[in-house]
């Protein structure tokens, strides 16, 4: 028997020129799950056999029960004299959603011994981009607004250290903001990139809609241009610094003309008020 680098059997699938259709496809030996006959027909199902040599096969084996089962939450009272009388009746809704879960014996085991319930590989890494002074800032409720609009580490986040560590490093002007944690990690504590001493991670930037404006046009640029230490930096095409993240991508050739795309935008609305 032969196993992936994760432990999992591959199984041994001949081919034996024996093939029959199935909604006009023709399917051989390779395509049948792997079963054995004796049970199948004896139970009249399918039941998946599968050789288990590996402690990562537990969420398999298992995940049905993880899962949980189908549930509904009923409940019995008596009809009250005022629901007769047409008045109304009051439903507590947070009663009404309370959701159980239901948890194995297995999954208790396997929980109390500490075991890992799943695996990810390579890490993610979520990269937060923001337009000039537009970053998130998070505060309790009874925080002081002026005391924190004052504090000094708002200003400093995920991308504007990215500029950071561009002017002091020259690896890190070798990659794109998006390559970036692949040499670098984010340190949520002290709010700064540091080299990576093992391992690695795939940087995915938040999705910005083609309506959102400067913030769509700043995730194009950011996609092609390699260690940018600034705001300018990124509107600068040729040595020369646009206005607006929209011109500087028409300048690099990432989006038609402006006045191409302007009348294209004229001749889709003429076309739609036609019909």
């Amino acid at each position: 028997m032969v196993t992936d680098v994760n432990g999992y059997p591959i199984y041994r699938r001949r081919d034996t020129r024996h093939t029959i259709l199935v909604r006009g496809i023709e399917l051989d030996n390779r395509w049948v799950v792997w079963h054995n006959v004796y049970l199948s027909t004896k139970y009249n199902a399918h039941i998946n056999i599968e050789v288990c040599n590996n402690i990562r096969a537990v969420k398999y084996l298992f995940k049905y029960v993880y899962k949980g089962h189908d549930r509904a939450t009923i409940e019995i009272s008596c009809q009250s004299d005022n629901a007769t009388k047409g008045n109304v009746v009051e439903t507590d809704e947070i009663k009404k959603y309370l959701d159980c879960r239901y948890v194995s014996a297995s999954e208790v085991m396997w929980r109390i011994f500490k075991f890992d319930m799943h695996e990810r590989f390579p890490t993610v890494e979520r990269l937060q981009y923001h337009l000039p002074n537009q970053q998130m800032v998070l505060f309790d409720d009874d925080d002081d607004v002026q005391e924190v609009a004052t504090r000094s580490a708002i200003s400093r986040t995920m991308f504007t250290d990215w500029f950071k560590t561009n002017q002091e490093s020259e690896v890190a002007r070798s990659l794109t903001f998006d390559q970036f944690p692949q040499q670098s990690v984010w340190n949520r504590k002290l709010k700064r990139w540091t080299m990576c001493k093992r391992g690695f991670a795939i940087g995915r930037m938040y999705y910005a809609h083609s309506t959102s404006g400067e913030r769509y046009y700043l995730r194009m640029l950011l996609n092609c241009i390699k260690g940018a230490t600034s705001y300018e930096h990124l509107r600068t095409v040729d040595g020369r610094e646009h206005d607006t993240f929209k011109d500087a991508c028409i300048a690099m050739g990432l989006l038609a003309n402006y006045n191409e795309w302007h009348q294209a935008l004229e001749e889709a609305s003429v076309w739609a008020s036609g019909r």
